[in-house]
């Protein structure tokens, strides 16, 4: 399989505890991690709560080209930090027991183990995760570490090679939030209505349900602006699907800070000032606005809101390689019942700026 083919099929499916985040629901007595993260149909994982195993958000890992340049990025000091150290891997770890995972009335075939030479993945009992994808193209490794926490997934990513990169490769990271409306095909990677924009504007309400970051805190993203200067389509639902059915991209708005800014600049494309941000963070509200999905990674250069698949993204930069290992950048996924307040004080305390 080619190195673009691998990409479309990797993917980390995230299920949210009772669909509003709450808390876990195993049988008492059972010493489980809050999220359970397992390998899905060959290269597809899923985070999942036994209690509500029928709600997916899609998290993927390789998706599209990285971007290089022969020089490091600016501005990465201006984006807070984490300082969580990944916990420590070994293969020696107790791998989840096959035996306690569990059913779903959707076509899934879980496995806590997984591996195909390019691609390998270990969930263990005590709610941690490893994925390695081998890089063939380039010459490298690229780790992902993922541990269970109360507010979602807290993660780690490097690089790993035989020579040194001197600048940037930045990957992009996928948050997907399929609808009931969306392409059935879709619901094998993501199925969430409450947080889909798609089916809400379905509906007719062209409301946004998707926030980047704006000072220390968030700013709203204008709902597709394309739709208003058609004519032809009666619905958004209907331009999107033509659009990414004549082009293969759908419509995406994307939001650049410093370092992709500098970016755009070395391959000398325009960027729109009124799309710069501070820093990664995007967030996505349910209809009700009771609960959230976030997701913020360190060293973003940039994120975006795309349709109609429905997902949020992020570029982060996993360079520059030296002596065979890049910097360890931290992420974390949010699951959030509450306000957006709410989940900017989960963020504030989890990173800050660094002086």
């Amino acid at each position: 399989m080619s190195r673009a083919g691998l990409a479309k099929k990797i993917f980390i499916l995230l299920v949210p505890l009772n669909v509003a985040f709450s808390g876990s629901s195993y049988p008492s007595g059972i010493g489980l991690p809050p999220f359970c993260v397992f390998s899905a149909e060959d290269v597809f994982l899923s985070l999942v709560d036994p209690a509500n195993a029928d709600r997916f958000i899609g998290y993927r890992v390789v998706e599209d080209e990285p971007e290089q340049t022969s020089f490091p990025l600016p501005g990465y000091g201006l984006q807070p930090q984490g300082s969580s150290a990944p916990p420590e891997i070994s293969e020696n770890k107790e791998v989840f027991p096959p035996g306690m995972i569990p059913a779903s009335k959707l076509p899934v075939n879980w496995k806590s183990r997984f591996d195909n030479g390019r691609v390998s993945f270990r969930f263990f009992s005590d709610g941690t995760a490893v994925f390695r994808y081998r890089d063939l193209e380039h010459r490298l490794t690229r780790v992902s570490v993922f541990r269970a926490v109360r507010d979602g997934l807290e993660a780690w990513m490097w690089l790993e090679a035989d020579h040194d990169l001197p600048g940037a490769f930045a990957v992009q990271q996928c948050l997907r939030l399929t609808g009931a409306d969306n392409d059935s095909w879709r619901h094998r990677i993501a199925f969430f209505p409450e947080l889909s924009e798609f089916d809400l504007w379905n509906t007719g309400r062209m409301r946004s349900l998707t926030w980047v970051a704006c000072g220390d805190g968030l700013r709203e993203v204008e709902p597709v602006w394309e739709f208003a200067r058609q004519r032809v389509f009666h619905r958004v639902t209907d331009l999107l699907s033509y659009d990414e059915r004549e082009r293969g991209k759908g419509l995406m708005t994307t939001f650049r800070t410093d370092a992709g800014i500098a970016l755009a600049a070395a391959g000398s494309r325009a960027v729109d000032e009124r799309l710069r941000v501070p820093n990664g963070l995007i967030v996505r509200e349910s209809t009700d606005g009771g609960s959230l999905v976030g997701m913020y990674w360190e060293r973003s250069v940039k994120v975006s809101n795309h349709h109609p698949a429905d997902c949020l993204h992020s570029y982060v930069d996993l360079g520059p390689v030296i002596d065979g290992r890049g910097p360890v950048v931290r992420g974390k996924i949010y699951f959030i019942q509450g306000s957006r307040e709410e989940l900017l004080k989960h963020w504030h305390f989890d990173f800050k700026l660094v002086n």
